[in-house]
């Protein structure tokens, strides 16, 4: 192979992504060779459930990163909605959607109160979030006493244990998820809003972005 030829293969392998994947690939070897089961169907399953959960929380801080943001609530966020799942569930709902549906409320209360913090009192992300972070451990504090609190929800049981057509529930939901915030991103004038905030914040306002 002739070097202008090589070149782009070259460039390619030595891409910071390329590289990623190969070290991964790499560990994973090994760790099938040491680790006895590591490399079986069921443990590459459960591990992909598990990156499920966090790709799932992890698209919607790809928007804020992009956007010249940052995000350290979302642990708290989870935290605190997964702990307020079964206390705020009513017992007549023999669906368990009504306590999904009111802990995505709090959910979206909490990310409205950073961004307008953010937006109209100027707060740095960082400072907000991490404050927010720290007052919602401080409530699960003080809800739960540091007590593990378990549900019994039926929505929660199901998304964390049914299958469609053989594929978990929780990979079709990260999927799903991860083909709208694509979309978000690449089809629309919100996307490009975000692509230009997160560039260039005051030439973004100049060219008539939406930049709050």
């Amino acid at each position: 192979m002739s070097a202008p030829a090589a070149a782009p293969a070259l460039r390619l392998l030595t891409h910071r992504v390329t590289l990623t994947y190969l070290l991964v690939a790499g560990i994973w070897v090994v760790a099938g060779f040491v680790l006895r089961g590591f490399a079986s169907f069921g443990h590459l399953r459960y591990m992909v459930e598990l990156a499920a959960i966090m790709g799932i929380a992890a698209a919607g801080q790809t928007l804020v990163v992009i956007g010249a943001g940052i995000d350290l609530s979302v642990a708290g966020v989870i935290t605190f909605t997964t702990m307020m799942v079964p206390l705020v569930s009513p017992a007549w709902d023999a669906t368990g959607l009504v306590g999904v549906a009111l802990t995505l409320a709090m959910a979206l209360g909490v990310g409205v109160l950073n961004g307008l913090g953010t937006v109209f009192l100027r707060v740095h992300p960082l400072v907000l979030t991490l404050a927010t972070a720290t007052i919602l451990r401080g409530v699960m504090f003080l809800i739960a006493g540091g007590s593990a609190v378990s549900t019994t929800n039926p929505a929660v049981i199901w998304l964390g244990n049914a299958h469609v057509l053989g594929a978990p529930v929780t990979i079709l939901t990260w999927i799903v998820v991860a083909a709208v915030i694509l979309a978000l991103l690449h089809r629309t004038v919100f996307g490009a809003w975000v692509y230009a905030v997160g560039t260039n914040e005051r030439a973004a306002r100049l060219s008539g972005a939406g930049v709050r």
